[in-house]
């Protein structure tokens, strides 16, 4: 595996970021699990078990609430969206 320079990591936080922002369909929320594939496989995510990231998942859906209300939103959606699935997918890395 070829060592990232800070631009490699900047960039892939931008592209990380605006695919948040674009997916709508299931197709991109495939590119974006991708995305976080590559992420993790290349370091840029703390080495975990998947025991400790379903783990991070589990504790985000207890308190889907209060995570929406932290991060500016009045509530979390009563329908599961295509995003917000993204979204937390991408928490889980942090709160393992």
């Amino acid at each position: 595996m070829e060592e990232l320079t800070e631009q490699d990591i900047q960039e892939y936080r931008d592209d990380i970021a605006l695919a948040l922002t674009e997916i709508e369909t299931r197709e991109d929320l495939t590119h974006f699990v991708k995305m976080l594939n590559w992420g993790y496989e290349n370091g840029l995510y703390e080495e975990q078990s998947v025991s400790d990231y379903l783990g991070g998942t589990c504790g985000l859906l207890m308190s889907l609430d209060s995570w929406y209300r932290n991060r500016g939103k009045t509530e979390s959606p009563d329908e599961p969206t295509w995003t917000m699935f993204a979204e937390i997918l991408l928490a889980s890395f942090y709160h393992s």
